[in-house]
């Protein structure tokens, strides 16, 4: 498990760890195979989620949220889009999505 807090602005990949994310990240979160984040800071552009990647939305995406195959928690805010390509995702009830604009 690896914990950040700081700010960071390069896109990352998350694989065979868990991510737990309390600070602002400019980049995109791209969380593969075997990887899981728990988000509970914010990111500014996208997170996808591939086949085989886990990520929880506890606080802000900016850009839009893409399920490509994996396991999708929202109990957050997306700014932008929340496409369902294939795998799990749920919505909890307090969840906002597509409340403003990704730019």
């Amino acid at each position: 498990m690896n914990t950040e807090c700081a700010e960071q602005e390069d896109d990352i990949e998350i694989s065979s760890e868990e991510l737990i994310l309390h600070g602002i990240f400019d980049g995109n979160a791209i969380v593969k195979e075997g990887g899981v984040l728990q988000l509970f800071g914010r990111v500014s552009k996208n997170v996808i989620v591939e086949p085989g990647g886990t990520a929880n939305i506890l606080g802000m995406v900016f850009g839009d949220v893409i399920n490509k195959g994996g396991e999708l928690y929202i109990s957050g805010t997306i700014l932008g889009q929340l496409v369902r390509e294939a795998g799990i995702t749920k919505v909890k009830q307090k969840a906002e999505v597509g409340t403003g604009s990704n730019a």
